[in-house]
């Protein structure tokens, strides 16, 4: 991994935490974590480092659209957050990357919202914040990756 890679890196990783704080806390994740963001996917492409750009095309899209389809189908099945958090973190990290944490922070999610309903804590109805439940799954799947 070079320099600029590392930066790029500890960054996202900085608007990563401050999205699972933020949401976790106030139920929000702001809008100037996505353009950062996306700003660091554009480094990326600028300083030729990480995937292609069908790759990061493809990321943007493999997870947003779906979340984005059960929302408007479930009226308020995802919040927009989240949406463009995955779609902006597929295209930094690409397909394969965004697919698994996607599919992981969601199984997370399942775990925490299946021990808040057996404890009573939570109703079938409640909303929870998903955005560290993604930002878990991102998380783990950039260190899987770096380490494999």
């Amino acid at each position: 991994m070079k320099i600029t890679e590392y930066g790029i890196t500890v960054v996202y990783l900085m608007i990563l935490c401050r999205i699972a704080y933020a949401d976790w806390k106030y139920q929000i994740i702001e809008p100037w974590t996505h353009i950062g963001i996306l700003t660091l996917a554009c480094m990326e492409m600028l300083f030729r480092v990480g995937v292609s750009v069908q790759e990061r095309c493809l990321g943007a899209v493999v997870i947003a659209v779906p979340m984005l389809v059960l929302t408007v189908l479930l009226k308020g099945g995802f919040g927009g957050g989240d949406i463009k958090l995955m779609a902006v973190s597929g295209f930094l990290n690409g397909v394969k990357v965004i697919t698994y944490a996607g599919m992981l922070g969601i199984i997370l999610s399942g775990i925490y919202v299946s021990m808040m309903l057996a404890a009573g804590k939570m109703g079938r109805k409640d909303s929870f914040a998903l955005g560290p439940f993604l930002v878990m799954g991102i998380i783990g799947m950039k260190l899987w990756t770096s380490i494999s």
